[in-house]
């Protein structure tokens, strides 16, 4: 039997002038994080097109960087990335981990999209979706 944990989610509650506004931001198996489940006070978001008033982006982004930050205080490895014109870079563990169903959280400086490959208990490679110069952040959860 092999136990994998798919996704972590943290629900938000955004409020304004009486109004309530609620979201769950997530962090997939592959350290993406994302923002669902958007509750306005007249029910939740069918179209993806709905705009929302800009308190509730003020505070969606910063519950995104609170997530970050509970991630990375929890994890078991982390660092930065300096990419330099690369679509790829190799993190290497130091001391191999047991198994391969760790997560990866990526954190990157720009609005670039970026993925895990080649996982093994010895590391894995971050993957830009294009050319990259800038820093990317990661955290290994276990």
């Amino acid at each position: 039997m092999t136990l994998t944990l798919i996704e972590s989610a943290f629900t938000y509650r955004s409020e304004s002038g009486g109004q309530s506004y609620y979201f769950t931001v997530v962090q997939n198996m592959n350290g993406t994080l994302g923002c669902r489940d958007m509750i306005t006070p007249f029910g939740p978001i069918r179209d993806s097109n709905t705009q929302v008033p800009q308190f509730v982006t003020n505070d969606k982004n910063t519950a995104i960087g609170q997530v970050e930050n509970i991630l990375a205080s929890t994890s078991a490895v982390n660092g930065i990335l300096t990419f330099t014109a690369e679509t790829s870079q190799v993190v290497t563990f130091s001391t191999p981990l047991a198994n391969t169903s760790y997560r990866v959280q990526i954190a990157p400086e720009d609005n670039v999209m970026f993925w895990t490959t080649l996982k093994s208990v010895g590391g894995f490679t971050i993957t830009a979706s294009t050319t990259f110069s800038g820093l990317v952040g990661f955290d290994v959860f276990v």
